[in-house]
């Protein structure tokens, strides 16, 4: 899995997540396009928050 991060001064935050590293790189210049206040980046692990909360389980559940 591909993962899209936002860091801001304060803040480090998963926004999205996919299965391949193509369509990461495709929405990553999206979020980029739509937000100048933060750093968008590609990572392979998901922040904390985002593997507790269970969104990437959402997110695979409602793409199945």
């Amino acid at each position: 899995m591909y993962y899209i991060q936002r860091k801001d001064r304060r803040y480090l935050e998963t926004v999205d997540e996919f299965a391949t590293y193509r369509e990461a790189r495709a929405m990553l210049t999206e979020y980029r396009i739509s937000d100048y206040s933060a750093e968008y980046y590609i990572s392979g692990r998901a922040c904390h928050e985002w593997r507790e909360s269970g969104k990437a389980s959402e997110k695979a559940g409602a793409v199945s």
